[in-house]
């Protein structure tokens, strides 16, 4: 039987994602390791993130992937696949989402930040 899940359990399933950045998780998964159900996991982190858990895990990777774009010069490709993601244009998609700009002009912009008007 599954307990119910708390603020720690979620934070476990945090900390799982986090440190297990190219695996492709369900979100089921993810509520085994939290000990509930889809439901209610999305519940919790609708309460304690403001989101689900979905669009958590979506948030936390592109995140990551702004770091990896800052710091290394890996192809847009490689990263994506260090990330999970199986189709680079998927991962496109996901980072304009939740940026508002492609991974390419994110870092052009790092290249070349725009000038004070």
């Amino acid at each position: 039987a599954h307990r119910d899940a708390t603020p720690d359990n979620v934070v476990r399933v945090m900390t799982y994602v986090e440190q297990h950045p190219a695996h492709r998780l369900n979100i089921a998964q993810l509520a085994h390791i939290a000990g509930c159900s889809v439901r209610h996991l999305n519940r919790l982190f609708g309460r304690l993130c403001g989101m689900s858990s979905h669009a958590w895990i979506e948030r936390t990777k592109v995140q990551r992937a702004c770091i990896l774009l800052t710091h290394r010069g890996d192809s847009i490709s490689a990263i994506a696949r260090e990330l999970g993601y199986r189709d680079p244009l998927h991962f496109c998609k996901v980072f304009k989402r939740v940026t508002g700009q492609t991974p390419r002009g994110f870092r052009s912009q790092l290249i070349e930040p725009d000038s004070p008007a």
